[in-house]
């Protein structure tokens, strides 16, 4: 039997609605072998994240529970401190306090990997005390800054957990950009076997659900609307991840953005709308995806895009593309779009079926190079191929029918990929 430990109400076990009572509870049940934390109805303010356990269930109460980010702290640092360094300097300390958490970058780090989001366990005099290291040299002179930003849920190497129905609203308008590979309503980096059921992610100040390296991540009936850059954001070598039946809308870039080297994803049942850029974006290296029983539709860019390759080993190799209906994309008056869905050249391996677009203004679908191992079939549209975007006629795509009952589990991982895995998911 599991253990059941509450949180939130006055007589729960850990009474109180900040991330401190809810951090307690999880490293209680942690502590104890695993179990669930149950958080009360009410809402709980966030002065860092939620950093989740191996072993540890966090269950709210549907859209009765809401952790909701305090509003941001910032100040410029001081001197330069160094790659590795567990501390910055700062210009007004009294800001902060233990248990803060930062965001600290400069002109040089701005985003991405090098900048360091981290946890405040000290202040003394000028000098804040860091529970992670820096990422990256960080220069006062150089437009060093910390504010408190952070991933509302974070799991960090951690294993076998889950997060279900509560309601993440970021405060957007009272924070600022955190990068996506840094941070987002949800942020995992090195997990493996995690859940995210019944989340409503809404109104962060860039990505909802963002995981980087990662291993059998499974995303299922979750709300992510109302982010200033992507919905969902798989990426960094993420291997084995689904996305079910999720509503991902009115998001300010991509619904679904894969990064670099995501393998082996499943995206099935989502409805996908309104966003301002791409619906769907396969990016560098992302082989092996099934993309299945979509609605994708109203989006600024296309409602489909494979990316243009930036490496030489293409872009999204043996995908399989089925049961879709696109309509509407391609509206933003950013720039022209052409196409409901476009597919570069490097595309290898395609499997394109009964999928539907609606009439419109747009190109149902553009191929910028035909692939002999493309197969595009018993859809209601015909491609058209080329910069010119010329209709042409069967000798530049195959419409044969080679079979509906392909998927990602024909790919074994490979012995290399796993051995990966089993050093990043530690």
């Amino acid at each position: 039997m599991r253990i059941t430990i509450t949180c939130g109400a006055s007589d729960s076990d850990f009474p109180g609605f900040t991330n401190r009572q809810i951090q307690a509870a999880v490293n209680a049940a942690a502590g104890l072998g695993g179990g669930e934390v149950v958080l009360s109805r009410g809402t709980f303010a966030l002065e860092d994240s939620v950093h989740m356990k191996t072993g540890v269930v966090l269950r709210g109460q549907g859209d009765g529970t809401v952790l909701l980010k305090d509003p941001m702290v910032e100040d410029l640092t001081m001197h330069n401190i160094g790659y590795g360094h567990c501390e910055i300097m700062v210009e007004h300390p009294e800001r902060f306090r233990p248990g803060m958490g930062v965001y600290i970058t400069d002109d040089r780090c701005s985003g991405g990997f090098l900048a360091t989001q981290s946890t405040v366990t000290s202040v003394t005099d000028h000098l804040l005390g860091l529970t992670d290291p820096l990422n990256c040299d960080v220069s006062g002179a150089n437009g060093g800054r910390i504010r408190t930003l952070f991933p509302l849920i974070k799991g960090s190497f951690e294993k076998n957990f889950a997060v279900r129905d509560l309601v993440l609203d970021g405060n957007r308008s009272a924070n600022g950009k955190i990068d996506g590979c840094r941070g987002g309503c949800v942020f995992l980096i090195g997990c493996s076997h995690v859940t995210l059921t019944g989340l409503e992610c809404r109104n962060y100040d860039r990505d909802g659900i963002s995981y980087q390296q990662c291993y059998e991540i499974r995303t299922e009936n979750c709300h992510v609307h109302h982010m200033a850059g992507h919905g969902l954001h798989p990426g960094s070598g993420t291997i084995r991840s689904q996305i079910v039946n999720c509503h991902i809308h009115d998001n300010g870039e991509d619904g679904v953005f894969y990064c670099l080297r995501t393998q082996y994803l499943l995206l099935q049942g989502c409805l996908i709308e309104n966003n301002h850029r791409f619906g769907i974006c396969v990016c560098h290296h992302d082989h092996y995806t099934d993309i299945l029983d979509n609605t994708v539709r109203n989006n600024g860019w296309e409602g489909l895009f494979f990316q243009t390759i930036l490496i030489d080993y293409g872009t999204g190799r043996d995908a399989t593309v089925a049961r879709n209906r696109f309509s509407g994309n391609g509206h933003t008056e950013d720039e022209p779009r052409y196409a409901e869905i476009q597919a570069v050249e490097a595309m290898d391996g395609h499997h394109m079926y009964d999928n539907v677009v609606e009439p419109g203004d747009k190109i149902p679908l553009i191929l910028l190079k035909r692939n002999i191992n493309t197969y595009i079939f018993d859809n209601n549209f015909v491609p058209v191929c080329g910069q010119d975007r010329i209709p042409g006629d069967e000798s530049w795509y195959s419409s044969k029918n080679v079979g509906k009952d392909r998927s990602i589990d024909d790919y074994p991982i490979t012995e290399e990929t796993l051995a990966h895995l089993r050093h990043i998911c530690r």
